[in-house]
């Protein structure tokens, strides 16, 4: 945990109260889906039925690894791409208006 304890902090995220997993808690971090399988672990739930939310490329290929449903934020950026089931979004903002396609 300590290598999040700043940003959990200044979010208001007590570890102790809701599930969090960091590179800190596994073999190793990205670009491998480690933290993915640990999360799922953590929350006692299958991996299949994990949605990623992620920002990077490591979270695309990580998720299409495992075969996963993602849901991208990228910058600048709006598109579907079928194949890889993800969903590509230029901004949070545009996620609440559903504006994403």
């Amino acid at each position: 945990m300590e290598a999040a304890s700043v940003n959990l902090a200044a979010l208001g995220v007590d570890p102790d109260r809701i599930p969090v997993v960091t590179r800190d808690q596994v073999k190793y971090a990205r670009p491998d889906p480690d933290l993915f399988l640990a999360a799922a672990e953590r929350l006692n739930a299958p991996i299949e039925t994990a949605v990623v939310v992620g920002d990077s490329i490591w979270d695309m290929l990580n998720s299409l690894q495992l075969s996963l449903n993602i849901f991208s934020i990228v910058p600048e950026r709006r598109r579907r791409n079928p194949r890889t089931k993800t969903l590509v979004c230029p901004s949070c903002r545009k996620i609440e208006k559903h504006q994403c396609g």
